[in-house]
């Protein structure tokens, strides 16, 4: 059974377009803005403990924190997308505590700019500058790959509509994936500066 990813990124412009990249696996939703604050009318700290914060969802974002919830809950892995600046790793700092997520369910993750490759009428998208995606061979059945990167990436492969593919990281068989209605399927792939990384898509016959 395929695993379900949620993405969470701060603007719905923003999540309507990575959407339109990535499987019918992940769901992507956003955050539109911060969640929670220090209250306002009360002190924020909690003075018995440490003076530790006390935080509260912002007036009239509690439907969306429900429904955040609601999504994590069905999800393998939450991808934490929001912007790569001061206000966005405080929005997936809370975002994280708010929805309950442990460090192995929680990926934190930035889309800098989306960049569009194209290699033998395929269509590879990288999510982070200066990724490189090379040794690039394609049949009918089988798409093979090298990836290099000092962060972790997302590739987006187009290829048979509706059609399930087997996936090899590193010759790791890592499960099967099925492209959506436009031919697109998404793969997560774990990068450290200097070491490349395979990738072998397959088209799965049995």
């Amino acid at each position: 059974m395929a695993k379900k990813h949620l993405v969470i990124v701060e603007s719905p412009a923003k999540a309507k377009t990575i959407g339109k990249y990535l499987g019918k696996d992940y769901e992507v939703k956003a955050s539109m803005g911060h969640l929670r604050d220090l209250p306002k009318s009360k002190l924020g700290v909690d003075i018995e403990h440490d003076f530790e914060p006390v935080y509260q969802p912002i007036r009239g974002k509690e439907e969306l924190i429900s429904e955040l919830k609601k999504a994590a809950k069905s999800s393998d892995t939450v991808y934490l997308a929001t912007d790569p600046d001061r206000e966005g790793e405080a929005i997936s700092w809370h975002l994280k505590a708010l929805l309950n997520l442990d460090d192995e369910k929680a990926k934190r993750v930035t889309f800098n700019e989306i960049t569009k490759l194209e290699k033998n009428g395929m269509f590879v998208y990288e999510s982070v500058p200066g990724t490189a995606v090379h040794g690039f061979k394609a049949d009918e059945n089988d798409v093979t790959f090298v990836v290099e990167g000092p962060e972790n990436a997302s590739i987006t492969l187009e290829l048979e509509p509706e059609t399930e593919y087997k996936v090899h990281v590193d010759d790791v068989y890592v499960g099967k994936n099925k492209t959506n209605l436009g031919g697109k399927m998404s793969i997560s792939v774990d990068l450290e500066e200097g070491r490349p990384v395979k990738v072998d898509v397959k088209r799965a016959f049995d």
